[in-house]
């Protein structure tokens, strides 16, 4: 039998923790977002995610989101979180965004809703809470908790009713594949032009004399961003740039620099130093630098950038400036940057 608890007569953290209770025996639990109503079951109890399935019609190798209470759960949760992922995470959680994320070995979704009983739901107990809206699959979701006994039947162990109609519209869904890119999985909330805004990103490539080695890198970033294939994902607006702590501007590429890029088919020759100024730290969304030295030097003026500010090779590994030495020096120092460079697209 459905049991029917009206949350601004428990509250919201009683009515978490009787979803809980729910939860923890097996049962399926619908429950307000801030868009429309959701399900959710034990992740790590089959029978249950069976039952989900099965109620809602939907098939089983289409993924269930994880609900959690925010952008450092899934952090514990996912191998490397990309830049894009952060930046939705940042600007749209909690709120009306789905995303599924992708680390090669499998695909998952992640939803963290503003309404606080979803919230504290998924907050801090361990548990694996997975579920979709509240709707069979193809049908409208539900926005009106009187229509869920009637549109879903008696499986519903519990309804937590919000006491009014919901925003009615559902989550916008956006996959985030491990090649780069996005694209919309179900239109919602949250609009395309939203997403593709706040997806635009600043990478800026940092060494000593934006000379030699940080023109080089971001002519090698900006090619393999170009040639990545993005399948039907939309591709992401990403500017590059390189810059120096102690450049004098104006000046060309290296002369070996040059020859390197040229004869990797990319071009140096209207390269210009620049240094490294403070709108240009404050606007970008990640600083590679080729050494630890330099991440140390911007972190000193500004601490506040050190999940930003990062060592392209990975850290304990700096990229030794070839300035001075001849043209075999100089392609080693390009074969890697090759390798930090592929490195550098996974995190993106």
């Amino acid at each position: 039998m459905t049991s029917i608890l009206k949350i601004p007569e428990l509250g919201a953290a009683e009515a978490a923790r009787r979803a809980r209770e729910v939860l923890d025996a097996g049962g399926v639990v619908a429950f307000p977002t801030e868009t429309v109503y959701g399900l959710a079951v034990r992740g790590d109890d089959p029978a249950a995610l069976e039952r989900l399935y099965r109620l809602k019609g939907r098939d089983r190798d289409k993924p269930l989101a994880r609900y959690v209470d925010s952008a450092a759960a899934v952090g514990e949760i996912e191998t490397a979180v990309s830049l894009r992922a952060e930046k939705l995470m940042r600007a749209f959680w909690p709120g009306p965004l789905t995303l599924v994320l992708d680390d090669g070995s499998a695909r998952r979704g992640y939803r963290c809703s503003s309404h606080p009983v979803a919230s504290l739901m998924a907050a801090g107990t361990g548990r694996v809470i997975l579920g979709s809206s509240a709707n069979l699959s193809g049908e409208p979701p539900i926005e009106d908790a009187a229509e869920l006994p009637e549109r879903l039947g008696p499986e519903l162990e519990l309804i937590l009713d919000e006491g009014r109609n919901l925003a009615g519209l559902a989550s916008t869904v956006v996959d985030l594949p491990r090649a780069g890119g996005f694209r919309v999985l179900r239109p919602g909330e949250i609009g395309i032009d939203l997403l593709r805004a706040e997806l635009r990103s600043l990478l800026v490539i940092v060494c000593s004399g934006n000379t030699c080695r940080s023109p080089l890198a971001a002519a090698l970033l900006a090619r393999a961003l170009a040639e990545r294939d993005l399948g039907d994902a939309e591709a992401c607006e990403l500017e590059i740039r390189s810059a120096g702590l102690s450049a004098l501007p104006g000046l060309p590429a290296s002369p070996h620099s040059r020859t390197i890029a040229s004869g990797r088919g990319l071009d140096l020759e209207r390269h210009a130093s620049r240094l490294l100024d403070p709108r240009t730290l404050e606007r970008a969304d990640r600083i590679y630098t080729m050494t630890a030295a330099h991440r140390e030097a911007i972190l000193a003026e500004r601490p506040d950038l050190e999940d930003r500010v990062l060592p392209i090779a990975g850290p304990g590994h700096d990229i030794v400036d070839p300035y001075g030495g001849d043209l075999a020096v100089y392609e080693a120092c390009a074969r890697e940057l090759d390798l930090a460079v592929k490195a550098v697209l996974e995190q993106l």
